[in-house]
């Protein structure tokens, strides 16, 4: 994950999560010895050459960020834990979604406020336009097009229930993925919604 003071990669817009295709793709990394080189233009179909080339860059950036045991429940694990696991992804890839789910959607649900306004997305925007400036210098189009792929992406990995009312849903992970998780990083479970008190009482801190 890049650290908080690089530009955004913003990059996530060529695509959404593409979950069937993500699962596809780690499958067949795990079967491949957990090589991505192999995952190539030629043997991975996702669309026209021009869209195949774009999306698979960016879904090999994802998978590159998920140790050998996220791999494996990312191929394996229940439609659920795919979903959590490409949330996860996702989040270690692109630090604006990462940042929008800790500092909006996390702090929301914090409080028992389940409904994402427009407000709360602009509000967010207007705080990281001082550490990240390359914000203002997106066309408006594209900054439409950021919205517009970031709810969708949150959507279609269950963390709010749809792009248009927006609302958060709680996040059940399974005993095995959380472990693996706390494995990892502890911290990460802020992506899904967990308290520091949560976090604390799985990993044993006082």
């Amino acid at each position: 994950m890049n650290p908080g003071n690089e530009p955004y990669r913003l990059s996530f817009t060529s695509t959404s999560s593409l979950l069937p295709t993500f699962v596809r793709l780690a499958n067949m990394t795990v079967e491949n010895g957990y090589s991505l080189h192999l995952l190539t233009n030629e043997k991975v179909e996702i669309g026209k050459k021009s869209t195949n080339i774009r999306q698979l860059r960016e879904l090999k950036l994802r998978l590159k960020t998920l140790t050998r045991e996220e791999l494996k429940m990312l191929a394996k694990g229940s439609l659920v834990d795919q979903k959590h696991m490409t949330l996860l992804a996702i989040c270690k890839t692109y630090r604006f979604i990462f940042d929008f789910i800790i500092e909006v959607v996390r702090d929301k649900a914090l409080i028992y406020d389940y409904e994402i306004r427009e407000s709360d997305y602009k509000s967010f925007i207007n705080r990281k336009l001082f550490d990240h400036p390359e914000l203002e210098r997106i066309k408006d189009s594209s900054k439409v097009k950021i919205k517009t792929v970031l709810f969708r992406i949150i959507s279609e990995v269950g963390l709010i229930d749809n792009a248009r009312s927006r609302l958060i849903q709680p996040v059940l992970l399974s005993n095995e993925l959380q472990t693996i998780i706390v494995q990892e990083n502890p911290e990460l479970l802020k992506i899904f919604l967990k308290s520091d008190k949560e976090i604390a009482e799985l990993t044993h801190v006082d």
